[in-house]
């Protein structure tokens, strides 16, 4: 979830008319679609063509190649729906994928199917616009007492039941971040259950004017862990970065039962381009409190009860006489996390500093404990060094798709796209690796 592989393109259009945008995929464990080719099992994916419906491919070698049904599209095309998310419902046995539509008054649209290739439309859920998503978890951790979760792209979930065919709102709607760039969320399917967690990624779609000199035009936020929780105003939605960043950590501090008063900075001695802090606070006589990192002021205003940071703001109240405030700091955003997640502030940002600081106005606040990590980059030298040799050669990227006739096509309108782009990027990337060379990460 942390370290990634660049692979080839998955799923390129059809044709000039069928386009190939959003959707999701998941693992046919039972082969009800009768695809698997051998002992591994298959790997199905729907994603939408505008002007072309709901389309299904499918891989045998865990996605590293794709194989277009012949009988598509699954979902004809209903004005410009798109987005399929795609499950398994176990109680009901069927498959189901979840699609906006601007048809039937507007929302998202459920379809069921037995085998993948035939698809029954089910209900729709009004309020809601594009990028569905949609799963299912434990209140407060009890696997006998769970609620289905719903929202669109931009995040504002419902919190009910879904019984195969309809989702049945209890609660909501409610946001799942307050921050800037968070947008069109999705969790990842399939994950095991001796690991039982709800794994979610987010765009964090912003202004490409943000993203000038780098080698991409915009960014995933951190993989989040999903939990449902009851807290004063009820069961809400937590997000909180995936355990797996502590992998990232190359030098830590911590302290405990500090005081800190106005003018003091314990962090003092902590810099750096990559951080991830979180303190523990009460506010004792303090009327703000919090966190200044990479120019950016983290605060916690104690007369509004509210958390902020780069002109956002959430609403966040003590629980117990206590604040929790964690912050991740990476080179082009800033990920902002309240009382363990109960509220999250997503936004797209450039550091303008090195300093941090942990800081209190109007009075002293104290802290319960506090710690800071400093992280390392995720991508390692040598893959960095690839995709300098991948750049110089832009064919190399996209070699495993020549393997068939079809492949080769789609080989060629890959590069066609890609070649102009990779030729910008050259010396960017050339200019990294000189830098990881002079200076190697520690």
């Amino acid at each position: 979830l942390i370290h990634w592989e660049h692979l080839p393109l998955a799923i390129t259009p059809d044709n000039e008319t069928c386009t190939a945008y959003s959707g999701s995929a998941a693992i046919d464990w039972d082969n009800s679609a009768g695809f698997q080719n051998g002992s591994e099992k298959t790997m199905v994916i729907l994603w939408t063509s505008i002007g072309c419906g709901q389309r299904l491919a499918y891989s045998n070698d865990k996605g590293r190649t794709w194989t277009k049904w012949s009988g598509n599209p699954v979902i004809a095309q209903e004005g410009d729906a798109r987005d399929p998310k795609l499950f398994w419902h176990k109680a009901s046995k069927k498959w189901v994928t979840a699609v906006w539509t601007p048809e039937k008054g507007g929302g998202i649209a459920f379809y069921g199917s037995s085998d993948l290739k035939k698809w029954s439309f089910l209900s729709i859920a009004g309020g809601f616009f594009e990028c569905p998503n949609i799963w299912e978890a434990p209140v407060d951790g009890d696997a006998k007492k769970t609620k289905w979760v719903l929202h669109g792209a931009d995040g504002q979930y419902r919190i009910g039941n879904f019984d195969g065919t309809k989702f049945t709102s209890e609660a909501g709607p409610f946001p799942s971040d307050w921050g800037g760039n968070w947008y069109a969320s999705q969790i990842y399917s399939d994950i095991p259950s001796t690991d039982g967690r709800t794994v979610n990624i987010t765009w964090m779609r912003g202004s490409d004017n943000a993203y000038a000199g780098m080698p991409f035009n915009q960014q995933m936020g951190i993989p989040t862990n999903l939990a449902l929780r009851t807290t004063a105003a009820g069961v809400r939605l937590t997000r909180l970065p995936v355990k797996e960043i502590e992998k990232l950590r190359i030098h830590s501090d911590s302290w405990k039962d500090l005081t800190l008063a106005p003018g003091q900075n314990p962090l003092s001695g902590v810099s750096g381009e990559l951080l991830d802090v979180r303190a523990e606070f009460e506010a004792a006589g303090a009327t703000e409190f919090g966190f200044k990192l990479g120019g950016a002021t983290i605060a916690y205003k104690v007369g509004t009860k509210s958390l902020s940071a780069l002109d956002h703001s959430a609403p966040l109240s003590p629980i117990n006489g206590r604040i929790v405030i964690r912050a991740v700091l990476d080179r082009a955003s800033l990920e902002v996390y309240g009382n363990d997640g109960e509220v999250a502030l997503t936004t797209v940002f450039l550091p303008s500093a090195a300093g941090v600081e942990a800081y209190a106005l109007g009075g002293n606040a104290k802290i319960i404990s506090m710690e800071a990590h400093k992280l390392r980059g995720s991508w390692d030298p040598k893959d960095l060094a690839q995709a300098w040799e991948d750049a110089k050669n832009p064919t190399s990227l996209w070699a495993p798709q020549a393997r068939s006739g079809d492949r080769a096509r789609a080989n060629e309108e890959a590069i066609s796209g890609a070649d102009a782009w990779l030729r910008g990027q050259v010396d960017a990337l050339g200019r990294k690796l000189s830098q990881l060379r002079k200076n190697p990460l520690p």
